[in-house]
């Protein structure tokens, strides 16, 4: 027999279901990969953005789609790499899309304010990016708060 999850009522169940809907979505959420990389993505209340704040080991990538699949998707990428003087090892945020099943293409207008810094242990590049909600760009997926 499955139990039945305990379920919160409001004032106002409709249209958000069982619980109320924030007027500021606070929460943050963390993800963490095997690399050693994670990701904070949150609400910054003052500046009415999602902040991401990467850290992403050397010689990784750390990346998020928004999207279903991989046809139609906005892709955020964090690239971090040693300070080596490869021309082709240069640490960056990148945005792109898909159009189809396979790796995207840059987005020409990238909606991502991202500074970056070195992480006090050596090994990891610390990114802090600032999108809008409704980003006005190419290609671009706009995050609902519903």
């Amino acid at each position: 027999m499955e139990s039945e999850l305990p379920r919160i009522t409001v004032e106002e169940p409709e249209p958000y279901g069982y619980l109320p809907k924030p007027d500021v979505p606070t929460g943050t959420c963390r993800i963490a990969v095997e690399s050693g990389s994670t990701v904070e993505i949150r609400y910054d209340v003052d500046r009415e953005q999602i902040k991401y704040i990467a850290n992403v080991r050397y010689n990784t990538y750390l990346g998020l789609g928004y999207g279903a699949s991989m046809k139609d998707t906005d892709y955020v990428t964090w690239q971090s790499f040693a300070n080596d003087g490869d021309p082709k090892n240069v640490t960056s945020q990148i945005e792109s899309y898909s159009i189809a099943n396979h790796h995207p293409d840059t987005n020409p207008t990238n909606t991502y304010e991202t500074t970056i810094t070195d992480h006090p242990d050596g090994l990891i590049n610390t990114f802090v990016s600032y999108r809008d909600l409704n980003a006005s760009g190419q290609a671009t997926y706009n995050i609902p708060l519903d």
